[in-house]
């Protein structure tokens, strides 16, 4: 179990990430460095982070030119690799890191974005854990690949019109698209992005409501967003049956109509036999 005074006098939580394997967790919170909490199980695996029932304090290296001090009153937002050996850091400056998720939290790269906007929401991909995007405070969504201990940028997606402050941001199943919303509170839009050429596909119009969360299904064509109101929206694709395509002479009915059947409409009509002439 863990102590509630060592949870005390933290910043407020902005996500909490479980590890995907071991029984620990990573703490965003809105100000100050992440934390890296264990908890107590009785037939919990071997961790290599801290000890069970403890709170550790990840102090982030993120930028040499930060003093501890300085990086202690940024924000950061962190997520475990899908096979939990590594961090995904994103900060309010601008940082973009990747951290080895042992019990030394050793920085292995580190990207800074442009300008240093504010990372606001961070996603892995569903297929492989070699992808992640972001949705920063300049307005664009960004996507980084991993490999191997470092973290590059890939592409970057901006509504040339709109110019829309992204909220949260997902993969779609598959990884090919990007599915992100707007923080405009009167607007509850979903704007997909085809990952191969970064252009905007669609854009999906809800209520005049703001988005507080959505998610993605990993399996299939399907989006649950939670709106301000409470009402849990799900989108999914609408399928057109086209019996055309199996008969090419049918019409398709727009509504019912009253048949009247012939007598001898459907009966079996008397087929004259054939016979075989014998070989000569």
């Amino acid at each position: 179990a863990l102590d509630s005074a060592d949870l005390q006098g933290r910043s407020a939580v902005k996500r909490a990430c479980l590890h995907p394997f071991e029984h620990r967790a990573v703490v965003s919170q809105t100000q100050g460095f992440p934390l890296a909490v264990a908890f107590s199980h009785a037939s919990a695996p071997a961790s290599r982070g801290p000890g069970p029932g403890t709170v550790v304090e990840v102090k982030l290296q993120v930028d040499p030119r930060l003093s501890e001090e300085k990086g202690a009153q940024l924000g950061y937002l962190c997520t475990y690799s899908k096979d939990g050996k590594h961090l995904v850091v994103g900060s309010s400056r601008g940082h973009m890191a990747l951290l080895s998720a042992d019990a030394g939290y050793r920085a292995l790269s580190c990207e800074k974005i442009f300008g240093g906007p504010t990372v606001r929401d961070l996603a892995l991909s569903f297929s492989t854990y070699q992808k992640v995007v972001a949705s920063c405070q300049d307005k664009t969504v960004r996507v980084f690949t991993i490999d191997g201990d470092r973290l590059s940028l890939l592409s970057e997606h901006q509504h040339q019109v709109e110019h829309n402050p992204w909220g949260f941001v997902r993969f779609s199943k598959g990884d090919e698209h990007i599915v992100s919303s707007t923080e405009a509170k009167d607007r509850h839009n979903l704007y997909i992005w085809s990952l191969a050429n970064a252009t905007l596909e669609a854009v999906l119009e809800g209520p005049r409501e703001s988005v507080l969360g959505f998610d993605c299904h990993p399996s299939k064509p399907l989006f649950a967003v939670v709106s301000a109101e409470g009402v849990i929206c799900v989108w999914t694709k609408q399928h057109v049956d086209n019996w055309s395509a199996f008969a090419p002479d049918f019409n398709e009915l727009k509504r019912n109509y009253e048949v009247l059947e012939h007598e001898d409409e459907f009966d079996i009509k008397h087929v004259p036999s054939v016979t075989p002439k014998k070989p000569t």
